[in-house]
């Protein structure tokens, strides 16, 4: 029995078997649910639906569903990266003695 060869991700063909072609190149989606923003910031859930409520994600709805541009949650990375928090903020760490 003969296998199939393997898709050339390079190929122009690579998007063949209905796969979005934006995820098999590694560029990855446009829109992210919550908990792919989630997963891409390294935290919780809940913590990313706080920073769509204060503003710092922005959301596009569609029908019913929330979704966050990828370049939205870029955006916050390097917001945060040039500015630290207000007030030296540590919520969340404990402080060792």
């Amino acid at each position: 029995m003969r296998r199939a060869p393997l898709l050339n991700m390079n190929d122009d063909n690579a998007n063949a078997g209905g796969r979005d072609h934006a995820t098999t190149t590694g560029v990855g989606p446009l829109l992210l649910t919550a908990v792919q923003a989630a997963h891409r910031l390294s935290i919780g859930r809940t913590s990313v639906y706080e920073l769509v409520a204060a503003g710092d994600l922005e959301t596009m709805h569609i029908g019913r569903s929330m979704r966050i541009p990828a370049d939205s949650v870029q955006a916050l990375v390097a917001l945060r990266r040039r500015r630290p928090s207000p007030n030296g903020d540590q919520r969340g760490r404990r402080h060792r003695f």
